[in-house]
């Protein structure tokens, strides 16, 4: 999850247990306090852009064609030795 992912879940959270909070605020020091509190637990990442070869390269017959092939292969119970 993204830090900005986190603080809109945990401002949404806020509002619906009736906490005062401003619809406008960043929550960075609640971020900053709730991740030191679970730092060993919980790890945050950037965004990053899927490539756009492999987006066009993953296309619906592709997916079919590779959840055919996964059918195949753990319906197989032939020992492979």
């Amino acid at each position: 999850m993204t830090p900005s992912s986190v603080n809109a879940i945990a401002k949404n959270y806020m509002i619906e247990l009736g906490r005062k909070i401003s619809i406008d605020a960043t929550l960075k020091e609640w971020l900053y306090g709730f991740m030191n509190r679970w730092n060993n637990e919980l790890k945050l990442a950037k965004d990053v852009k899927l490539e756009k070869k492999r987006s066009e390269a993953c296309t619906t017959q592709v997916i079919c064609e590779y959840i055919t092939f996964l059918e195949a292969f753990f319906t197989d119970t032939t020992p492979q030795y």
